[in-house]
C-alpha cells in the first residue's frame, strides 16, 4: 500500500501566515501611498501659495506706482490699518476712434486684507462693475505699515495727511509657521521653561515668512514735505 505524499500541500497555518504577510504588505503600501499623497498635496499647496503671493505683490507694486493722494471726491487714495489697505490708482487707455479724446483715464481701487486664512485682493475698476478677486490661501497673519518720512505708522489716510506715504511695508506669516510656533510655545510651557512668563502677554515672536517694502515715487514726509529721491528707508525697522 502506497503512502499519500503531503509535500506539495499547504497546511492551514501556512495559508494563514501567507494571508497575514499579504495584509501587512498591503497596509505598508497603502501607508506609503498615503504619505506620498500628503506630501504631493503639501507641495502643491505651497506652490499655489507662493504663486498667489507673487501675483499679489506684483498687483500691489503696480498700484503704488500709479496711486494718488485724493480722488477729488473726498476719498483717499491710500487708506489702511495693520490688517487692511485700500489703494486707488489711475490708468490711461484708448477710447473709441470716434471720440475726440483718444486717451481715457480710469480709476481703480484695490483692497488687500486677510479674510480667515486667505489673503484677499479685491479690485474694482468702475462703479457697479463686478470686482476682480484674488485669494492666497494658507496665510495666518498679515501686517501693513506706512512710512510717513519720519517713522513707520500702523494707520494712514492720504486725504488727511495731504499726501502719499513714502513707502508701504507688507509682512506675511504662513499658517504653518504660526502653528509651529504655537506648538513650540506649548511644549516649553509644559516643560516649565517659561514659568515666570505669561504666554498670553509675551507670545513667541515669529519672524515673518515674507517682507517687502514698496517705495512710492510721489510720497511725502510728515508735514507735507516731499521726500528726497535718494533718501533711504530702513529695510528692517524696529517693531
Amino acid at each position: 500500500m502506497k503512502r499519500r505524499s503531503h509535500s506539495a500541500a499547504f497546511t492551514l497555518i501556512e495559508v494563514l501566515a501567507a494571508i497575514g504577510l499579504l495584509v501587512l504588505l498591503a497596509a505598508a503600501v497603502m501607508s506609503f501611498l498615503g504619505v506620498l499623497r500628503d506630501r504631493q498635496r503639501t507641495v502643491g499647496e505651497a506652490y499655489e501659495r507662493q504663486r498667489g503671493l507673487a501675483l499679489m505683490m506684483e498687483r500691489l507694486d503696480a498700484e503704488v506706482m500709479t496711486c494718488f493722494a485724493d480722488s477729488g471726491e473726498a476719498q483717499p487714495g491710500v487708506s489702511g490699518t495693520e490688517s487692511k489697505v485700500t489703494i486707488g490708482s489711475r490708468g490711461v487707455g484708448l477710447g473709441s476712434l470716434a471720440a475726440e479724446a483718444m486717451q481715457v483715464s480710469s480709476t481703480q481701487f484695490s483692497t488687500f486684507e486677510l479674510a480667515g486664512s486667505d489673503l484677499r485682493v479685491t479690485r474694482t475698476e468702475e462703479a457697479g462693475a463686478s470686482p476682480m478677486v484674488l485669494n492666497v490661501q494658507g496665510i495666518g497673519k498679515v501686517r501693513f505699515r506706512y512710512h510717513d518720512g519720519v517713522e513707520w505708522q500702523t494707520t494712514f489716510d492720504s486725504a488727511q495727511a495731504k499726501g502719499l506715504p513714502v513707502a508701504i511695508e507688507v509682512s506675511v506669516w504662513f499658517v504653518s509657521t504660526l502653528s509651529d510656533a504655537e506648538m513650540q510655545q506649548s511644549a516649553e510651557e509644559s516643560e516649565g521653561l517659561d514659568e515666570d512668563v505669561d504666554a498670553e502677554s509675551s507670545p513667541i515672536e515669529v519672524p515673518p515668512d515674507r517682507v517687502r517694502i514698496f517705495a512710492i515715487p510721489d510720497g511725502v514726509k510728515a508735514g507735507n514735505q516731499q521726500a528726497e529721491p535718494n533718501e533711504e528707508i530702513p529695510e528692517n525697522p524696529p517693531s
